[in-house]
């Protein structure tokens, strides 16, 4: 990555020159989403005018209210869409081009379900999936791909009325990052996040070998790594090849350099890395201006997060035969 100085005469002479003209479309935009969001607000005031003499019923006017805030939600997405994809394709993709020209940049793509599936960090249901923001490309001797994606499963319940109520659960949201592993391997091992023994102690441990969606679960002779983590595996005897004293350290870094959830998995020869978020990444502002260095930097920081997975796991040294 090139230094501050660098950046900025980048920003100057590339940015600008595309932020300019899209700040003048924030504005537009602005306008259209007040205008839109002001006759919705008005009609729900109407409305609930006319419910509220012949009901009395206070809930009555939760209706109008809800139905305000639907439709100004939809309107902000739709009315923004055109001006949100402008701004990822000609800024975000600018900024990728500037961090590496063997990059390229999809707004509109992601990771695949199939591909989150075939993860294994999670085996649970998936019942809605959205994707987007990939980068795609090659860093030194590495393949990687990552995205944003959000998979969450549904539960239904009835009340004592009879109603019929549905939940929206995540099951992950956050960055998702494929790279080609440096190492062979044929079997699946899995670092999860180790909540049972964190909170529960040794006695985590009877939650952990409870838990054979994975495989088996892998013992391991570093006390931080295990604090931290619950390994499981079909091959005992490849994790403990994959998970060397030295990749360990240097995933309990990543882990502490994010300060978020981070998931493992080392399947089909290549490593998986979920980090959780609830950051929706490489988005533009709407209701504040776009001309600020400070946006562009974030973006740059996100995206040397994802891409500096390489070099803190070490991906690039080739171990055996493997190129």
């Amino acid at each position: 990555m090139a230094d501050n100085l660098s950046f900025e005469l980048f920003y100057e002479a590339q940015l600008i020159p595309a932020l300019t003209p899209l700040e003048e479309r924030r504005k537009a935009v602005v306008k259209r989403i007040s205008v839109t969001c002001g006759i919705v607000i008005a009609l729900a005031v109407l409305v609930a005018a006319l419910l509220w003499p012949s009901s009395g019923d206070l809930t009555i006017l939760l209706l109008p209210v809800i139905g305000a805030a639907a439709l100004c939600a939809f309107a902000f997405k739709l009315l923004s869409a055109d001006y949100v994809h402008a701004f990822k394709t000609e800024v975000v993709g600018a900024i990728v081009k500037y961090i590496s020209p063997d990059l390229i940049y999809l707004p509109k793509e992601g990771i695949s379900g199939e591909r989150f599936r075939a993860s294994g960090i999670s085996n649970h249901r998936i019942d809605r999936y959205s994707c987007e923001d990939m980068v795609k490309g090659v860093v030194d001797k590495t393949r990687i791909e990552f995205s944003e994606l959000h998979a969450e499963y549904k539960t239904e319940s009835v009340d004592s009325k009879g109603r019929r109520h549905t939940r929206w659960h995540t099951i992950f949201k956050g960055l998702f990052f494929i790279a080609d592993f440096n190492k062979h391997f044929h079997g699946r091992t899995f670092v999860l996040p180790d909540t049972a023994e964190r909170l529960l102690g040794r006695f985590g441990q009877v939650f952990q070998k409870m838990d054979q969606q994975h495989g088996e679960l892998v013992r391991l002779e570093d006390p931080v790594f295990e604090k931290e983590f619950a390994v499981y595996s079909t091959d005992q005897v490849e994790a403990r090849y994959i998970l060397s004293p030295a990749l360990m350290r240097r995933m309990l870094e990543f882990k502490r350099k994010t300060g978020s959830k981070v998931y493992f998995s080392f399947t089909g020869g290549e490593v998986n890395i979920g980090i959780s978020s609830g950051k929706n990444r490489f988005e533009p502002k709407v209701f504040s201006t776009v001309l600020d260095i400070e946006l562009a930097r974030e973006f740059v920081s996100d995206l040397q997060l994802a891409l500096g997975i390489v070099e803190d796991l070490n991906l690039n040294t080739r171990i055996w035969t493997k190129e």
